[in-house]
């Protein structure tokens, strides 16, 4: 019951070895699941789930550090405005020199750089020791509970 709550629900708080074993583990189940699966429709069922779940762990990681879910926008924003710049790579004619294809390829570069260090951040700061609003402070020592 414990980790259902951990992966689906949105409210809370978890502590920064949750958040890396359940971030771990469900990493390795993508990898899993896509190695195991074919087809665009799974795969795509397969990344929904796993955009989910992580969301609501980082949304639960950004309560524990006093901040609100509005914050696990960042990530995404930033993904999706290099994917923008990227997708500006070809030319009108329809093909992609290698100078556009590395200039467009900076902003997207810059997002994952942002994502990765983002994670790491909100994974590591340790949380309030105080009950706040998101409810009371968690207790990684029932993480197998």
């Amino acid at each position: 019951m414990y980790w259902a709550g951990v992966l689906f629900s949105f409210w809370g708080r978890i502590g920064r070895r949750t958040f890396w074993a359940a971030s771990a583990g469900l990493f390795a189940f993508l990898l899993v699941y896509q190695y195991l699966t074919g087809g665009l429709i799974l795969e795509l069922i397969g990344w929904a789930l796993w955009s989910y779940v992580q969301s609501a762990l980082l949304v639960k990681r950004l309560h524990d550090v006093g901040w609100t879910w509005l914050w696990a926008i960042a990530p995404g924003g930033g993904l999706f405005a290099g994917g923008l710049a990227l997708s500006f790579a070809n030319s009108p004619e329809g093909t992609t020199t290698a100078l556009r294809l590395v200039v467009f390829s900076i902003p997207m570069a810059c997002a994952i750089g942002f994502i990765l260090g983002f994670m790491a951040w909100i994974g590591t700061k340790p949380g309030l020791t105080y009950v706040t609003r998101y409810g009371e402070p968690p207790h990684d020592q029932d993480l197998f509970d």
